[in-house]
């Protein structure tokens, strides 16, 4: 019996270390957004979606772990401008890193053998998640798939 409890935390936990690796910010499991987290002025808080079968095999399967990611940016006393710039950079690292960890197995431990990036938003987190009083954050949310054996 596949123990789906237990392929869900090998993912998060890696996705988490490998995201801890590249940022110098809080990185948390989380549904919802927290005001309280952005006391240095950025986070990131990622959240698992459904997941889908991709295939079954006689051993196990392949499931597909859909996440959200948002990053958060306080541009309090700062420009929006420049901002911006600042948010994409980061955004871009963000979505590279994804792309160069299409497969992960560090140290040769398996974790996930695809992971794909789709759509990725930037916007005021009052447009972007509908939250009163946040006109100085800015999320940057990405969606990514992660393909994984469960055996």
């Amino acid at each position: 019996m596949i123990d789906y409890t237990v392929h869900q935390t090998v993912v998060s936990d890696a996705l988490r270390d490998l995201l801890i690796n590249e940022f110098n910010c809080e990185i948390i499991l989380d549904k919802e957004f927290s005001p309280a987290r952005l006391t240095k002025g950025q986070y990131i808080r990622y959240w698992f979606v459904p997941s889908e079968l991709s295939s079954l095999t006689y051993a196990g399967e392949y499931r597909t772990y859909n996440i959200e990611i948002v990053y958060y940016f306080d541009i309090h006393r700062k420009r929006y401008e420049s901002s911006l710039s600042e948010i994409y950079e980061k955004v871009e690292k963000l979505k590279q890193l994804m792309i160069d960890n299409v497969s992960y197995a560090p140290s040769g431990n398996y974790k996930w053998h695809y992971l794909s990036v789709g759509n990725i938003e930037v916007e005021k987190l009052s447009v972007l998640e509908d939250i009163e009083n946040a006109e100085d954050v800015i999320g940057a949310r990405i969606n990514i798939s992660i393909t994984r054996g469960n055996f």
